[in-house]
């Protein structure tokens, strides 16, 4: 693993992600998600599929958005699928198409209870569904924490 502007990005091709969060955010405010990366067209067999979620639990990231989504199902541990609202993961609409390269998208959250959190981020060479065996061309992870103030 590669350690790129405070997230952590896979070396194993040219893809390249990076996350970027405040280290501490307080309950109740707004904060930004901000996601950079890059990809060469023959890494991809399709559009480029990037799937970010936020775990509610301090532990490192699954390899795979897949294995992220069953250990969540398995240990009823709770994650956010936050660039689909309101999509169903269970359908696998829970991520975006990236057309070009290099890409940068930031979104803001709200944080709502206190708590360690994770921000997990795959991207893929194609669409994925939750029972895919596709793996990511990159990922990146990066903690923060909610506090009172």
């Amino acid at each position: 693993m590669l350690l790129l502007g405070g997230g952590f990005a896979s070396a194993a091709t040219a893809a390249r992600l990076r996350l970027s969060v405040p280290a501490h955010v307080r309950r109740g405010a707004a904060y930004r998600i901000d996601i950079r990366g890059s990809f060469s067209r023959r890494e991809l067999s399709g559009s480029a599929f990037l799937i970010s979620l936020i775990q509610f639990a301090p532990r490192a990231c699954q390899a795979t958005a897949q294995r992220e989504n069953a250990w969540s199902r398995r240990t009823n541990t709770g994650l956010q699928f936050y660039l689909a609202p309101g999509s169903d993961p269970r359908r696998g609409r829970i991520g975006v198409f990236e057309r070009s390269s290099p890409f940068g998208r930031s979104d803001e959250l709200k944080a709502l209870s206190l708590g360690s959190r994770r921000v997990c981020a795959y991207l893929y060479p194609r669409f994925i569904s939750a029972g895919a065996a596709t793996s990511p061309i990159a990922r990146a992870e990066m903690t923060y924490r909610v506090t009172r103030k």
